[in-house]
């Protein structure tokens, strides 16, 4: 299984989207935390996890408006 691991996106779609591609193919998606905050594409950096079904930790930015949802723990 290939494991493709990700942290401190800060909301910042063109970077995970550049990760992604360079670390593609890959089995599943962890995310380990600051994935939003203070980054200009917040909403579309969880769209784009939830597409592709990351797992990972929910954070104090993941709670409210931007639920992560799925496979997310506390």
């Amino acid at each position: 299984m290939r494991i493709c691991v990700v942290s401190d996106i800060h909301g910042n779609l063109p970077a995970l989207d550049a990760v992604l591609g360079a670390l593609a193919p890959f089995d599943t998606v962890w995310q380990l935390g600051d994935i939003v905050g203070y980054g200009p594409q917040p909403d579309a950096v969880v769209a784009r996890l939830r597409e592709i079904s990351a797992q990972g930790v929910e954070e104090e930015h993941m709670t409210g408006d931007r639920p992560l949802g799925g496979g997310v723990t506390r």
